[in-house]
């Protein structure tokens, strides 16, 4: 015969940490909401509204446009999407794109792309950046269509991490249409 003990603070602590990590799970889940910026053409999830700017960019091959940025600041880290449409491009996809990741990594002080890998969202041309300086380290993913170019980049300080939730603010940036 197997003799069960009652132990009340065992049981006690497990339904607590049962509770939290439900609590939790809940939280993270509910306290995202997705922005739509149909005028701009996407739509991302995160953890609070960003704040918008704008500001006038002297783009290679283009002249001066104005860039749309939504930034959420996390202290040491931020996220940023910049959205920007061309007059007129005459020159490749796949040269926008680069022209578009070398922009980013000479922003900084001796900033580099220390990788660059094409990827394709919902039919969309792009690229994924790992970019590396002095002050600075990022991730981003570029997209160019028609005349319209999307960057989404997460940055912090050199020897920080990117912000905890990068992954999955990219993964819900989406393309909506206008």
């Amino acid at each position: 015969m197997v003799l069960l003990r009652f132990r009340p603070a065992a049981m006690f602590i497990s339904l607590v940490m049962l509770f939290v990590a439900a609590t939790t799970a809940a939280s993270y889940a509910q306290s995202w909401e997705e922005y739509a910026y149909a005028s701009d053409g996407f739509a991302i999830s995160g953890p609070s509204a960003p704040v918008m700017t704008k500001q006038n960019v002297q783009a290679e091959n283009a002249g001066l446009i104005e860039t749309r940025i939504w930034t959420w600041d996390f202290s040491a880290t931020a996220v940023v999407v910049a959205v920007n449409d061309y007059p007129t491009i005459s020159i490749p996809v796949e040269q926008v794109l680069s022209n578009a990741a070398g922009g980013e990594a000479s922003a900084w002080k001796n900033g580099r792309i220390v990788s660059k890998t094409p990827i394709v969202q919902q039919g969309v041309s792009g690229i994924e950046c790992v970019i590396a300086a002095d002050d600075f380290s990022g991730r981003s993913r570029i997209f160019f269509q028609g005349h319209r170019l999307w960057q989404i980049l997460s940055l912090s300080a050199t020897g920080q991490p990117l912000y905890a939730q990068t992954d999955r603010m990219f993964a819900s940036f989406r393309f909506v249409q206008p």
